[in-house]
């Protein structure tokens, strides 16, 4: 489980990801015919928290949340909150269909512990900076390519140690 000794992740990222991650469930809740419950920013910060603490929780554990324990994660959050069992959603008197064992939901309410779960896991690497033991691995003197638009097929742009142009193919090899 989490360490509480670990760096936490900065909260600016865990809520970049828990509205992507929350985009996604509220399309998914629309394409299966439930109601979505809106952009992000409209959210109260007591409808957020589940969000960005299911985020934080898949963040500090690299090695992966399975679908049931994240769920699982989430209901314990719910119970220590007063919410209870209910068969709507009711976030002022703490009534939830959900709050049931991970087994007893139906197989769409489970779909949206994996997508959760893969926005995070898609995300995490990409917005959090690794941090770096000693000098980089790169001498300043070599050369990175940095993309830039794209002409006639071709991805121009510069090397950064030398400012040289290039040219390099699109990624289906057209030129």
């Amino acid at each position: 489980m989490m360490d509480s000794k670990m760096i936490q992740p900065d909260p600016r990222i865990v809520d970049a990801i828990a509205s992507v991650a929350h985009a996604v469930n509220d399309s998914y809740r629309a394409a299966t015919g439930e109601i979505p419950k809106g952009p992000w920013v409209t959210l109260s910060n007591q409808t957020k928290q589940g969000t960005l603490q299911g985020v934080v929780n898949h963040l500090m554990n690299p090695g992966g949340i399975d679908p049931r324990h994240s769920h699982e994660l989430w209901l314990e959050g719910k119970l220590r909150q007063g919410w209870r069992y209910g068969e709507t959603e009711d976030a002022e008197e703490k009534v939830h269909p959900c709050l049931l064992p991970y087994h007893s939901l139906p197989e769409n309410q489970r779909v949206k512990d994996y997508l959760f779960g893969a926005v995070v896991a898609a995300l995490g690497p990409l917005l959090i900076p690794k941090p770096s033991i000693g000098k980089s691995m790169r001498s300043p003197e070599e050369k990175t390519f940095v993309p830039g638009p794209l002409k006639g097929g071709l991805v121009q742009g510069m090397t950064k140690a030398s400012g040289e142009r290039q040219e390099v193919s699109d990624a289906h090899g057209s030129s």
